[in-house]
This record gives C-alpha cells, structure tokens and sequence, in this order.
C-alpha cells in the first residue's frame, strides 16, 4: 500500500526530478532530546540525517528565518489518539514522497502537533501559530473532516486511509503568511471515495503537493483553490489509481502584486486501469501585470482503454464583467474582488474562508 509513484515511462522522465541538496551539520539530534521519544521519531531520523535540503529552484529559501523550536502551535481538535501508531505500521504504509523527502522526514521525526486517528463521522483540526505536525486518519463509513491552518511557519504531513466501501468530504482552509509546507497522501481501498477541497491562500513562499492513490473501483475529486500574493506558491498534484476508477482534479488559482504560481500535474495511467477516467483541469486568473503563472503537466497512460485529458489555462480579469460593474457604480478595486472572489469561491468552505481570501486584496 506504499506511496510510490512512477516517475519513468518509456525513456521519459516526469519532471519531479530529484533535487540538488546542501548537505551542512544537521542539529535534529540536539532537537529530538526537547520531544517525547518514541521508536518512530528515531527510526525516521536516521533516514532524516542522511538527506541534505534541497535546492528548490523555484521557490529560493535564502534569507528564511526559522522559528523557535518547539514552535508555538496552538492545536484544537475533537479527534482522539485513539490508535498507536509508535510501531510505525500505519504511518509506513501510507509513506509517500511529498513535495519532497527531506520535509516528509522533518515534519514526521519533529513534529509537536497533530493526532493519529479514527474517523467516523465527522471531525475537525485547527492549528494556529507555527508548526511541525503530521497526523494520520482512518476512516469508515461515511465521513466528514475539516483542518484550518493559519500560521507564519508550517511544515505538515496528513496522511488519510479511507476504507473498504467508505468516503470522505475533506475540507483544508489554510492562510500561510510566511513560509510553508503541505504535503498530504489520501489512499483508497477498494471502492472507497474521498472528495479533497482545498482553499489555501500564500502571502509568502508556499508548496502544497497532494497525492491520490486509489485501489480497484475508487473515486477521488481534488478541488483545489489556491491563492498567492507578492510570493510564490508552488503546487502539485499527483494521481494513480487501478481500473475502473475515477480521478478528477479541477483547480482554480489567483495571482496578484508580483506574485508566481506553478501548477504541476502528474497522472499515472498503468496497464490493467481499463475502463477508467482521469481528468485534469487547472484555471489562473492573474490579477495585475506583474502576476505569473507556469504550468507543467506529466501525463503517462500505458492503456488503451481509458478516458484522460489535462488542461491549464491563465488569463487577466475578464474584460466584459470588470466592464458591466464599473458600469452599475463599483469602482476598479471593488470590482476585481467581486469578480476574483467569485471565480476562487466556488465552494462551501467553512466560516474562516471568507476572511483568508480578504488577504489577497
């Protein structure tokens, strides 16, 4: 049930490359002795030190300040640790690379928030401040999860499980300010289905990766919104899944000030998915001249009896709509709210959401 996702295909390789790292003295040692020990810190560490950190090209990392360690995370949450994952199974069944290894590693070995879990029904996690957290949640039946995140500094882990014949409407809201990295893994079992919303808004550096893997009959519907301002947000959203099975991510995103968003799309179609559909679908809208969009999709289908297609589009603010509301008396910069707020707010999000996308003007 590993997380692991081809990167070859006939000669070609998709463009998640592995990265050139620094490799300098790491203190994570020094670090663990403020945590509560436990064999899964120690075991993941040792894969930890041997990583340097990478050099990400598109989203430069001089001139980061760290927080203090521990960070000051404020955590709520009506889920309880009900299961005991020291042992590390659960935790290694669900491994995946992420956004990359290094920050999988950093995020499970110190992390100082997050739950491991049963789910059935409906729950909520909210974290506020810094934070280093990594959670994993099984669920059964059908169920409900919302997670909030507003913070300076985050480097998070979610890893979800959705059961035999179970499904899952999980609701992600997030306002990052600073620096930040989002890496969740979302596994199906046979004829599970989950339907993933996301609305996270960047005022800073931001890197969210999602992946998707479904067994024989599953179904998975990720809807991101995404939104950055004078920073760059680097997103990713990786998919695979067995026949007849059905994936399907539709993204919207906004650019404003200087701002830069990248949308990376990875669909892995082997032999045997037949009778399947994967579909892929991502729209810009760039706020001011400044603003960039850059789109780099990887689609890999080694079957012939399969429904795929990907798409990326980015364009200004529709002429015709900023023209009939100057029209009716709003001014420019009421008018660009509307109309971004409409095109990024398509969704029901919870209460928070509305105040995060305020951020962006």
């Amino acid at each position: 049930m590993k997380g692991i996702f081809e990167t070859f295909h006939e000669g070609f390789e998709t463009v998640v490359r592995k990265p050139e790292r620094v490799l300098k003295k790491d203190y994570g040692a020094e670090l663990l002795k403020d945590l509560p020990n436990s064999f899964f810190r120690e075991r993941k560490f040792e894969e930890y030190r041997k990583l340097g950190f990478p050099v990400w090209k598109r989203m430069e990392l001089a001139g980061l300040e760290l927080p203090d360690f521990p960070p000051a995370c404020t955590f709520d949450t009506n889920l309880q640790s009900v299961m005991d994952c020291s042992d590390l199974s659960l935790f290694e069944s669900l491994d995946f690379p992420g956004s990359d290894r290094k920050y999988v590693l950093l995020a499970d070995v110190f992390h100082t928030c997050g739950v491991c879990s049963a789910l059935n029904g409906f729950g909520f996690m909210r974290m506020e401040g810094n934070s280093i957290d990594s959670s994993a949640v099984v669920v059964e039946g059908d169920s409900k999860l919302d997670v909030l995140y507003k913070s300076s500094f985050r480097v998070s882990n979610i890893r979800v499980l959705v059961k035999k014949g179970s499904s899952l409407l999980m609701r992600l809201v997030s306002l990052d300010e600073g620096f930040s990295i989002s890496n969740i893994y979302i596994f199906l079992e046979e004829g599970a289905k989950v339907e993933f919303e996301i609305l996270q808004v960047s005022l800073g550096k931001a890197a969210v990766a999602v992946m998707t893997e479904g067994k024989e009959g599953s179904a998975a519907k990720v809807s991101p919104r995404l939104g950055v301002k004078n920073g760059v947000f680097d997103s990713m959203f990786w998919s695979k899944a067995e026949r007849e099975s059905t994936v399907e991510v539709e993204g919207k995103g906004i650019v404003a000030g200087n701002g830069k968003m990248i949308f990376r799309g990875v669909m892995n179609i082997n032999r045997g998915f037949k009778s399947g559909e994967y579909h892929e679908h991502f729209k810009t809208l760039l706020l001011d001249e400044k603003s960039s969009f850059e789109a780099i999709p990887s689609l890999f289908v080694a079957d012939n009896e399969v429904s795929a297609s990907h798409g990326v589009s980015s364009s200004p603010l529709p002429d015709d709509e900023l023209f009939y509301l100057l029209s009716r008396g709003f001014d420019k910069q009421e008018a660009t709210e509307m109309i971004a707020k409409g095109f990024i707010m398509d969704l029901e999000f919870p209460e928070e959401a509305a105040d995060i996308v305020d951020r962006l003007f």
